[in-house]
């Protein structure tokens, strides 16, 4: 299924926690469609108002800082911060899509944003910048990486355009999403209670909630294609809207494929067609996640409430109401991490010195994007220039954030809140030398073959030993079916991580019940469901550990590049003057078996 985006309509979708200057154009939806008739009255208060494309034919698009640097702890990594590293984004590109263009000229960018499609600028778009990279023209709205370079595109060929651009930056940002379930729409009156789903079908949950579908295809493709390109997405911000009845006559907007008047949209009362529940599930908050945010290749950003506590404490975390929650209908691990999304205070495009204060996942994901550019520079500053593969990068992310929610990874926080300054600290330790001496090792880009490939660690028992594997897994060649919840799996390449013990014990990656989306995660199985997976040994008692990566059915193409983050154990061979230093070492030598 291709998407299908009328630019007149794109616009009309409000919601709560997007951003400020939101609100009800003056266009309405059946305008926007062609509905020049006046609404047909089909008798017990149901009312057809046009024929039009069903929703999932219309994929309609909406858009969905101080404190911000402080509660990723990118402000650890800037100028003046506590790391010493005075990075800033320098030599990094961000590409950024939006409904439209960011304001190039305003005070805060300095020359450094380009605009490609001729369209014009909006506030939206210039928060989003502003809050990866203005420069602190006024301090309170400095972004997360204030060199950074920016190219702005608008959204209607995202993912043909980032194939395109994959050799000019390394980082995306997409703060939007399709619309899905409940939302409010203008259809000629005013705002209406709209459900974006078929009626006629679905009574409780959009299906396309946690579905991955030709959208998220098409992304992971171009994401496999391209495999140093990190692309970071706001989560949405679906977790429970709901009906409102907003007209105040219990009615609200919908498309039933099967109406009195045939196929269409049709405003419908209550009485007769019941208001589906809130979104999230059937209104229990999991589940709310679009198709492009469940791709497998991206990073995927919920949005949490100020954080400035250093360091963090995962007890004081806490998501946003609005923020989607995963799972995934195949049960993977989404949103990946969070960010800030809470009262950003950034640029907008009202004048060259406009400020605003917006909230939404819109502006948690360039807290992360922001905060990533910091990270990229930094790699590049140890490791002679090199550009990190995206795989590396979002697995870096993943393997230092904050644990929140419940312990382990969850469908709420993902992996944890960004910390960008225990990322850096795992760059810094990784290059260490003699590599003896190193606090972190980190594989960027290894091959898999089909052959074991084995490490062999040493802890002393005193720090948690962890390790991190990601890879950008291919875009599978059939999709799941339509409905509601079809938990076929998605993943091409299963690999598989895992380690054994010095009394043969085998610890096993982190693993949820997608059935039971609160319940927390558990270590007793292998994971065949996501294409990152962990393993922490909380207590390991002294000795030797092998860490293990193989797979599990036919891997496609023969080979399954990947990336491994690893710490808490010291190289082979050790010495003993190591094992006191108390950090965070890591990796032995490895081999093929």
């Amino acid at each position: 299924m291709r998407r299908v985006i009328l630019a007149s309509l794109v616009v009309l979708v409000s919601a709560q926690w997007v951003s400020a200057d939101e609100g009800v154009p003056a266009i309405s939806a059946a305008e926007a469609l062609g509905f020049s008739s006046p609404p047909i009255d089909c008798g017990d208060g149901t009312w057809f108002l046009g024929a039009g494309p069903p929703p999932s034919q219309l994929n309609i698009r909406h858009t969905t800082n101080v404190n911000a640097a402080d509660t990723t702890n990118a402000d650890q990594l800037r100028s003046g911060g506590g790391l010493g590293l005075s990075l800033s984004g320098q030599g990094v590109t961000v590409g950024i899509w939006d409904g439209n263009a960011v304001l190039a000229t305003h005070q805060e960018f300095g020359g450094r944003v380009t605009v490609i499609d001729a369209v014009g600028a909006a506030d939206h778009a210039t928060h989003v910048a502003g809050t990866i990279g203005a420069a602190g023209v006024v301090a309170n709205a400095k972004g997360m990486a204030p060199s950074v370079s920016i190219r702005s595109r608008e959204w209607t060929n995202d993912t043909a355009e980032m194939a395109a651009d994959a050799s000019l930056i390394q980082i995306s940002n997409h703060s939007y999403s399709f619309t899905r379930g409940w939302t409010v729409m203008n259809w000629g009156s005013g705002s209406e209670d709209t459900w974006y789903a078929d009626r006629s079908v679905y009574s409780t949950e959009d299906p396309y909630f946690g579905k991955y579908d030709s959208n998220s295809q098409a992304l992971d493709q171009v994401l496999h294609d391209n495999p140093r390109l990190l692309s970071v997405w706001a989560a949405s911000n679906d977790r429970g809207d709901a009906y409102q009845n907003l007209r105040g006559n219990n009615t609200y907007v919908t498309y039933l494929s099967g109406g009195p008047s045939g196929s269409g949209w049709y405003r419908v009362p209550t009485t007769s067609y019941p208001a589906p529940p809130s979104d999230g599930n059937g209104g229990t908050g999991y589940d709310c996640l679009p198709q492009e945010q469940v791709a497998k290749n991206n990073l995927t950003v919920g949005s949490v409430l100020d954080h400035t506590v250093d360091p963090h404490n995962p007890a004081t975390i806490t998501t946003n109401s609005f923020s989607s929650y995963g799972p995934t209908d195949d049960g993977r691990i989404k949103p990946d991490v969070v960010g800030n999304g809470n009262s950003l205070y950034s640029s907008v495009a009202s004048s060259d010195s406009s400020y605003a204060s917006y909230s939404g996942t819109s502006m948690a994901a360039p807290n992360v994007t922001g905060s990533i550019a910091l990270l990229v520079e930094h790699y590049r500053n140890k490791n002679s220039g090199t550009t990190p593969n995206s795989a590396t990068l979002k697995g870096l992310v993943i393997h230092s954030a904050t644990d929140a929610g419940n312990t382990g990874p969850d469908y709420a926080y993902g992996w944890g809140l960004m910390n960008a300054a225990g990322a850096a600290a795992c760059i810094t330790g990784a290059v260490v030398n003699p590599p003896s001496a190193r606090l972190a090792w980190i594989f960027d880009g290894e091959t898999y073959d089909g052959t074991a490939w084995i490490l062999n660690l040493l802890s002393d028992g005193t720090n948690p030993l962890k390790a991190t594997i990601a890879w950008t897994d291919p875009a599978p060649t059939t999709l799941p079916g339509s409905g509601v919840d079809d938990a076929t799996s998605v993943l091409v390449n299963d690999l598989d991580l895992w380690i054994i013990g010095p009394d043969s014990t085998v610890y096993y990656p982190w693993t949820l019940d997608p059935a039971n989306p609160s319940n927390p995660a558990v270590r007793t199985q292998a994971n065949h469901i996501d294409n990152v997976e962990q393993v922490l040994i909380d207590s390991p008692g002294a000795g030797w550990y092998s860490l293990r990566v193989a797979h599990t059915g036919t891997i496609t193409g023969g080979t399954q590049d990947f990336s491994l983050l690893a710490t808490g154990a010291v190289p082979e061979p050790a010495t003993m003057g190591l094992l006191v230093l108390g950090g965070l070492a890591l990796l032995a030598r490895r081999r093929r078996k």
